[in-house]
């Protein structure tokens, strides 16, 4: 019966199954990668929470943004200002976005307790969101934070607003990379 049909049926024939399994293959591949943008993009992130003897903290406090709406930066910065200034403490500018992991990370070692302690008693913190690198992008660059080295990035001020140190070389961009001790030696080392 074969030899009956024309040439080109035949050929057709001889090839529909190894078409029909590139198809399949091709559409399960499709519908792999959509599965994977789609959990990424309509999905916030959320560290889970610490193993345990592990050196992060619960991140219970993290679920929410960590940086307010850019537009408070200014403000947030002039109160930050008032009550160093009264406290006799510092201000630390912390630049970056709630969709950063890294920034996230740095949250969580600054709750670390004895971060935490160091903080409270010679710091007023100010997070500054930087949005998706387009919002306060005119702060970052008054303070000399180059946002094209990565974020998380500080400037530390004193309670006059004059700046003491500003990471200009992507320190805290790894810091998953990191411990929360490297944390607690910036905080030492700049502390009033």
């Amino acid at each position: 019966m074969r030899y009956l049909c024309h040439p080109i049926y035949v050929a057709l024939t001889d090839y529909i199954p190894s078409l029909r399994a590139l198809l399949i293959l091709v559409l399960v591949l499709l519908l792999i990668l959509f599965g994977f943008f789609w959990s990424t993009r309509h999905h916030s992130i959320h560290p889970a929470p610490a193993p345990a003897g592990s050196p992060l903290p619960a991140t219970s406090y993290l679920h929410g943004d960590i940086y307010p709406d850019g537009a408070r930066a200014a403000s947030d910065l002039q109160a930050a200002l008032t009550e160093a200034a009264q406290q006799h403490k510092r201000v630390i500018l912390d630049f970056g976005g709630n969709w950063c992991s890294d920034c996230r990370i740095l949250e969580i070692y600054f709750h670390d307790p004895s971060n935490l302690r160091l903080l409270n008693a010679n710091y007023v913190l100010v997070p500054i969101n930087i949005g998706q690198y387009d919002e306060n992008t005119d702060m970052a660059a008054r303070y000399g934070i180059p946002l094209t080295k990565g974020v998380p990035a500080l400037v530390v001020l004193d309670a006059q607003g004059q700046v003491l140190y500003s990471m200009r070389n992507g320190e805290f961009e790894k810091m998953h990379e990191l411990t929360p001790s490297v944390v607690r030696a910036f905080l030492e080392v700049w502390k009033p």
